[in-house]
């Protein structure tokens, strides 16, 4: 049979979408996004390029290869362990959608869609993450008042730890036949380990919903938990000393949940439970899924306990000074990163990455903090404007920076000098050293409001002084402007 002959049907109508929006009492801009990544899938799946090496993950996973009726995502997640070419993937974003209005008459806004690489707030600090954007006119015949969107991120390089799997597409729609296919996706019990790796590092309903909804609704599909505990454990840095995470996991402030644990999700009623039945459903599965894991003293040495995380991870989220006690000594501190990283002598451990205001605010203090000389650390309601990019949504996972040394010239790395201890037992001092000071940190860019001339800045100072102009000619006297901080 011919592709065109197999796409015998149009578009699904309003009245479908209508009567699906009746029966799960769902929004229809939300269905209309749910049958458009049906398609989307499937032109992926089976025509792109990348159709043999792109699978898909994250919550929609769960919707379009595992479960009939789970909860509707708002996203596509997909994964690759190869780079990808931002332009080729453009190209292939725009035949989907030609391709997908030939065969439904779905309207693509195509000058508004757009595929970047996606950042952190400072360009410097690469996700390795591709995000697009895809709109299209609302099903409906207001298209001249409606417009919604879709987004997609492809992560590159991104590594798995069990076997991709070829499953059904699930479109649970009229035109199903029409694009019956097998898809790419992560294992089930992976993605069940990446959401729990995900509990770690952010506040997020979803993820605590697909987590109970697929081992204690999920009737139709064993779920092998050994294999989600074993890939999650891969995934953290906690292989070797899983009563840490236990510890960690059952002390998750998880009241948050019941506040935004409606409106962050959107499911049928037939399948929705509340957020304190999930947050017990949540710690009685931890306590079963660790239930062979006995504590190990020594870890304190090694990692912050949950107490000191909580603090440390919801000051990162809401951008707000901590309070510590660092060896004695008060402190207050920006907090940016949790890195798991091992000294020269071979030694491993979390160090807490944060600028400490306590000191000189002409002299840059950034320090490193261990574990084990924490003793206090309280929450504040000061914010503070990062100076470079807090990356505390990633802690708990492999660092790419692994070492705090070079292991090439075998020696210690020049910002380490500062970001870490400088005693060889872990004492956080840092060397006060002014040329010591400045070699981790921003520089502040700053340009002549006369003569246009840039002036690079270890602190942020805008007073130039007479200085030559832009052209060496003559002697100008204007004021420093702020241009921009690089890292």
């Amino acid at each position: 049979m011919s592709n065109c002959a197999r796409f015998s049907t149009i578009m699904i109508t309003a009245d479908e979408i209508k009567q699906k929006s009746k029966e799960t009492a769902i929004q229809t801009s939300d269905i209309q996004r749910d049958y458009l990544f049906g398609w989307l899938l499937f032109y992926l799946f089976t025509k792109s390029k990348f159709k043999e090496i792109l699978f898909l993950k994250g919550g929609n996973a769960l919707r379009k290869a595992y479960f009939v009726n789970t909860r509707f995502s708002g996203d596509l997640d997909f994964g690759t362990p190869h780079d990808l070419d931002l332009e080729e993937l453009k190209q292939e974003l725009t035949a989907a959608c030609a391709f997908i209005n030939e065969q439904t008459e779905i309207t693509f806004v195509i000058e508004r869609n757009d595929v970047v690489e996606k950042f952190g707030k400072w360009k410097e600090t690469r996700w390795k993450v591709f995000e697009a954007k895809i709109y299209f006119k609302d099903f409906f015949g207001k298209s001249d008042h409606i417009t919604l969107k879709i987004s997609l991120d492809i992560t590159r390089f991104d590594k798995h730890y069990l076997p991709i799997q070829t499953v059904p597409l699930i479109h649970p729609y009229s035109d199903s036949d029409s694009i019956a296919c097998n898809i790419r996706c992560m294992k089930l019990e992976e993605v069940l380990a990446t959401k729990l790796k995900c509990m770690l590092q952010r506040e997020h309903a979803p993820d605590l919903f697909d987590l109970i909804f697929s081992i204690y609704m999920n009737q139709n599909i064993p779920i092998d938990k050994s294999e989600v505990r074993r890939v999650f454990l891969q995934r953290t840095i906690f292989e070797n000393n899983p009563s840490v995470v236990k510890n960690i996991l059952l002390k998750l402030p998880l009241e948050y949940l019941k506040a935004t644990w409606t409106k962050a999700l959107i499911c049928t009623q037939d399948i929705f439970f509340d957020a304190e039945d999930a947050v017990k459903r949540f710690t009685e599965q931890i306590t079963e899924m660790f239930q062979d894991v006995t504590d190990n003293p020594w870890s304190d040495h090694y990692y912050f306990g949950a107490d000191h995380r909580n603090a440390i991870l919801k000051a990162g989220r809401e951008m707000t000074l901590l309070r510590v006690t660092y060896n004695g000594a008060v402190r207050m501190v920006e907090p940016y990163a949790l890195k798991f990283q091992e000294r020269s002598d071979g030694v491993a451990k979390e160090y807490f990455y944060v600028y400490d205001r306590t000191g000189s605010k002409n002299n840059p203090d950034w320090k490193t903090f261990v574990a084990e000389n924490l003793s206090a650390i309280e929450n504040t309601d000061e914010k503070f404007e990062p100076q470079f990019e807090v990356e505390l949504c990633r802690a708990g996972e492999h660092p790419e920076d692994r070492y705090l040394y070079d292991r090439e010239k075998k020696q210690q790395k020049e910002y380490a000098r500062v970001m870490r201890n400088s005693t060889r037992f872990g004492s956080s001092s840092v060397q006060t050293r002014k040329p010591r000071a400045y070699a981790f940190g921003p520089k502040y860019v700053f340009k002549c409001s006369v003569c246009g001339k840039q002036f690079t800045r270890k602190t942020y100072n805008a007073s130039l002084g007479q200085h030559k102009s832009k052209s060496g000619g003559y002697p100008c006297y204007g004021y420093g402007i702020y241009v921009t901080t690089r890292y």
